[in-house]
């Protein structure tokens, strides 16, 4: 399991972006694109401070994990960075699309 809050210090409108994203992986619950199970969301900034939700964890890393841009070996790559285009586009089953967009 996961807990996923922003960081101290971090600015409080910054909160909309954590219940955006507990949205966007609750209703990806029970379809096919991949993504972390949601579990819970707390909105009651009494008990951390601010919102924060629970999340499965999901062995990996993600492509944009450093500060200044893609990760390598898409950095250094170029030819790499079209398969993990590829691959992002079949994860979001075709079918899938449109809920995604509506997720605004």
């Amino acid at each position: 399991m996961v807990l996923r809050k922003l960081p101290l210090g971090a600015p409080s409108v910054r909160d909309v972006g954590i219940r955006r994203e507990w949205r966007i992986l609750a209703t990806l619950g029970g379809n096919d694109v991949p993504h972390a199970k949601a579990h819970a969301l707390c909105d009651d900034t009494d008990v951390l401070g601010r919102p924060f939700y629970v999340m499965d964890f999901v062995d990996g890393w993600s492509p944009m994990g450093e500060q200044d841009g893609l990760a390598e070996p898409f950095r250094s790559h170029p030819d790499l960075r079209a398969d993990l285009a590829h691959q992002l586009v079949d994860g979001v089953a075709p079918g899938q699309l449109q809920l995604l967009l509506s997720l605004g």
